[in-house]
C-alpha cells in the first residue's frame, strides 16, 4: 500500500477514536453537572485544569522525543525497545515525583484551606486520586503514542476508547448511580484508567524491556524539554484573546468569541488526526527512503493543505447557516469571527510538515522560540485590533499569529533541512484562501436564503473540481511503498 493511502486510513481511524472518545466525554459532562452544584462542579474543573498543567510539566516532552527517535536510523530495531522502555520509566518517575511533591504540599497546607476544600467534598484522598489520575493519563498517552509508532491504529482505537471514554463513563457512574462527590469522582476515574494500564502495557509489550538505558536519557530529555515551552505558548495563544476581549470589551463578547472558537474545532479536529497519523511516518520515510523522502514531504504538504483548505472552506462558507441552525439568535453575531478562526486552522495545520526540518535536525528550542514569537504577534494585534473591530479583530489576530508561526517554522526548517517545496502551488492555495475568506465574510445568510445556500454549494463544488487534481498529483509525489521502495 502506498504511504499516502496508509496516512489517509490512519488519519480516519485516529480521528474516529478521538471523535468517539470526545463525544462520550462531551455527553457525560451535562449529566454530571446536572447532579452537582455549580460550586462543586467548578472545583472539579479547577482541579482537573491544575492537574493537566502539572501533566504538561511532568511529561517533559518525552512523548515527542520518543516519536523522534523511534524510527531514526541510529536507533535501529534493536534499540527501539530500550528507547520506549527508557522513556516510559522516565515518564513514570517525573509524573510520580511531581505528584508526590504536590501531595506533600497538600498535607502541609494551612488548615483553613483544607477545611474550605472539604466543604465541597474534597479531601486528601481526592487530591491524591486527582494526582494519580494525572500520572495514569500521562502513561496512557505515552502508550497510545507508541501504538502509533508501531502502526497499530486499531489497537490505538480500542485502548483510547477503554481509557478515555471509560474514565468519562466511570465519572457518570460515580455521580449519578452512587451519588458521590469530588473524592468519589476522582477516585472512580483513577481506578478505571489505572486498571486499563496493564492492557496498554501488554499491547506495546514487543517494545518493552525491564531496564533503563542511560544512553537514551540525555537525548530524550534534551529533545523533549522545549515542548514544555511550545505547549505553554500554544495554550497562551489560544486563551489570550479571551482575556483581552474581556478586559477591552465585555464578557458577553467573550461568549460570542468562544462559540466561534468551539465550532472552529471541527476543522482543528481533522488537523489533529492527520498529525497523529503523520508523525510516525515523518521519520520512517527518511530512514527507509533517504533518496526520495524530501520529495514525499513536499508532495504531502500540498496535498494535505488542499484537503484542509476544502474542509475549512466547507465550514467557513456556511458559518452563518451553522450558527442560525444550531444556536440562539444572540450568538449569530459570532459568524464573522467563526469564518476567520476556522480558516486560520488551514494555515495552522501546515505546521505538521513545516516544522519537520527542525525536528529532523533535533533543534527543538527553535520550535519554542517561534511559538513564543507567535504569542507576541498575537498580543500586539489583539491590542491593536480588538478596540476598533471587536471579536473580528481578535480573530484576525489569530490568523496573523498563525501566519507568523508557520512562516517561522518554514524559515528554520528550510534553512536546516530544505525540501523541494513548490511555492507556486502554495501561492495558489493562498490565493484561494483569500477568495474564500472574502466570499464567506460577505455572504452571511442569517435568514437561510435557499438561493444563497445553493450558490455557496456550487462554489464549493467548483473548489472540489480545482483541488482534486492538485491532491492526486501531489499524492503521487508521495510515491513510496510501505517497504520504502519508490514507485
Amino acid at each position: 500500500m502506498k504511504v499516502w493511502r496508509r496516512i489517509a486510513t490512519d488519519t480516519l481511524i485516529y480521528g474516529s477514536a478521538d471523535f468517539v472518545s470526545k463525544l462520550i466525554i462531551f455527553a457525560s459532562f451535562p449529566i454530571v453537572a446536572a447532579r452537582l452544584s455549580t460550586e462543586v462542579f467548578g472545583v472539579f474543573e479547577l482541579v482537573m485544569s491544575l492537574t493537566n498543567i502539572l501533566g504538561l510539566l511532568a511529561n517533559v516532552g518525552l512523548n515527542n522525543a520518543a516519536q523522534r527517535y523511534y524510527w531514526d536510523g541510529e536507533t535501529g530495531e534493536a534499540g527501539r525497545s530500550r528507547l520506549v522502555s527508557t522513556g516510559l520509566l522516565l515518564l513514570t518517575f517525573t509524573t510520580t515525583g511531581i505528584s508526590a511533591i504536590f501531595l506533600f504540599a497538600a498535607l502541609t497546607v494551612e488548615a483553613s484551606d483544607i477545611v474550605k476544600l472539604g466543604a465541597y467534598g474534597l479531601s486528601l484522598l481526592g487530591v491524591g486520586a486527582a494526582l494519580g489520575l494525572m500520572v495514569a493519563m500521562q502513561i496512557t498517552q505515552y502508550i497510545l503514542d507508541v501504538l502509533r509508532l508501531q502502526f497499530r491504529p486499531w489497537h490505538f482505537f480500542t485502548f483510547a476508547l477503554i481509557a478515555r471514554a471509560g474514565a468519562a463513563i466511570a465519572l457518570v457512574f460515580a455521580v449519578v448511580l452512587r451519588g458521590q462527590s469530588l473524592d468519589g469522582m476522582f477516585v472512580s476515574q483513577f481506578v478505571l484508567v489505572f486498571l486499563a494500564l496493564p492492557l496498554g502495557v501488554w499491547l506495546i509489550r514487543s517494545d518493552l524491556t525491564p531496564r533503563l538505558d542511560g544512553s537514551f536519557v540525555k537525548p530524550l530529555l534534551q529533545y523533549g524539554y522545549p515542548f514544555i515551552f511550545v505547549t505553554s505558548a500554544f495554550w497562551l495563544m489560544a486563551s489570550m484573546d479571551r482575556w483581552m476581549i474581556a478586559s477591552m470589551m465585555s464578557v458577553s463578547d467573550v461568549g460570542l468569541y468562544s462559540i466561534a472558537s468551539r465550532f472552529a474545532t471541527i476543522a482543528l479536529f481533522c488537523s489533529t488526526a492527520f498529525g497523529m497519523a503523520w508523525s510516525p511516518w515523518s521519520i520512517k520515510l527518511r530512514t527507509d527512503s533517504p533518496n526520495t523522502y524530501r520529495r514525499s514531504y513536499a508532495g504531502l504538504l500540498v496535498a494535505m493543505l488542499s484537503v484542509m483548505l476544502f474542509i475549512c472552506t466547507s465550514v467557513a462558507l456556511f458559518a452563518s447557516e451553522i450558527l442560525v441552525f444550531l444556536m440562539p439568535v444572540e450568538y449569530h453575531l459570532a459568524a464573522p469571527a467563526f469564518v476567520l478562526i476556522v480558516l486560520s486552522v488551514a494555515i495552522q495545520s501546515s505546521h505538521h510538515i513545516a516544522a519537520v526540518g527542525i525536528s529532523l535536525e533535533k533543534r527543538t528550542p527553535l520550535l519554542a522560540r517561534v511559538a513564543w514569537i507567535a504569542v507576541g504577534i498575537n498580543l500586539v494585534f489583539n491590542l491593536t485590533l480588538i478596540g476598533p473591530f471587536g471579536i473580528v479583530g481578535a480573530a484576525w489576530a489569530t490568523v496573523l499569529a498563525n501566519v507568523g508561526l508557520i512562516w517561522g517554522y518554514f524559515h528554520y526548517s528550510q534553512k536546516l533541512h530544505p525540501i523541494p517545496i513548490r511555492w507556486g502551488y502554495l501561492a495558489a492555495l493562498g490565493a484561494i484562501w483569500g477568495i474564500v475568506c472574502v466570499i464567506s465574510l460577505n455572504t452571511m445568510n442569517y435568514d437561510l436564503n435557499i438561493t444563497v445556500i445553493g450558490a455557496k454549494s456550487v462554489g464549493l463544488f467548483a473548489l472540489v473540481v480545482v483541488l482534486i487534481p492538485l491532491v492526486r498529483g501531489h499524492a503521487r509525489r508521495v510515491g513510496i511503498d510501505e517497504d520504502g521502495a519508490a514507485t
